[in-house]
């Protein structure tokens, strides 16, 4: 874009056209947003999945239909296959049956469709319990393209404190540590835009909130024998 059609663009904001999934990002015309679209899809997902939870009635019950779209269950598990069987291992849970908060896919081998689902439901469920830390943390790498002001995102999640706590309640925390066992993320996860993140590294950034990782430290420790 040369610099007068940029000047042209600023002196004309009103004429922008919004994007009307995420209603953030602003484009000069319909063929400006077709032709941006390759490197706004993954980052319309993030912002349109956070306006989106921010303006919904957060409950309990969301909290629970995404724990069970990443495989929780109130009853016991039976696993067979390796993935999990190892990790169970990994921390000392070696009987025939596991808890039925344990992350029992192995997602490298899942679908697609699974995979994205899966995805999905970490994205949500962050949108859900971030905090004021989780924005002093992540907003270097919250999605920012050239027409996205990354200060206009919500920055805390309506009820983070609460949901937290029941989220706690539920085990939410220990099914996330143990889908991220089988992927442990490099600290430089951090770092890597928000909506360029895999599935594992939003399980990172849910386990970076406070609540969450202090309650798998008490877990950890309780496990010790």
């Amino acid at each position: 874009m040369s610099d007068k059609m940029y000047d042209q663009k600023i002196e004309n904001a009103s004429n922008l056209k919004r994007c009307g999934n995420c209603d953030a990002a602003l484009f000069c015309n319909r063929e400006c947003q077709f032709s941006a679209w390759p490197m706004h899809k993954a980052e319309c997902c993030v912002i349109a999945t956070f306006n989106r939870l921010h303006k919904s009635s957060s409950s309990v019950s969301k909290l629970a239909s995404l724990l069970e779209a990443l495989t929780f269950s109130f009853h016991p598990k039976k696993v067979d296959n390796s993935k999990t069987v190892d990790v169970a291992s990994s921390i000392g849970m070696n009987g025939p049956e596991l808890p039925g908060w344990f992350f029992t896919v192995d997602f490298e081998k899942a679908s697609k469709e699974r995979q994205k689902a899966l995805f999905q439901a970490a994205l949500e469920l962050y949108g859900l319990l971030r905090d004021d830390e989780c924005w002093t943390r992540d907003k270097e790498s919250f999605p920012r393209s050239s027409y996205t002001l990354v200060e206009s995102l919500p920055r805390v999640a309506p009820a983070a404190e609460q949901l937290q706590k029941h989220f706690i309640e539920m085990n939410g925390h220990l099914l996330l540590f143990s889908a991220w066992l089988q992927h442990p993320e490099p600290p430089a996860t951090q770092a890597v835009p928000f909506e360029d993140r895999s599935f594992f590294g939003v399980v990172d950034s849910l386990l970076q909130i406070s609540t969450l990782r202090d309650g798998v430290d008490v877990f950890m420790d309780a496990s010790q024998p």
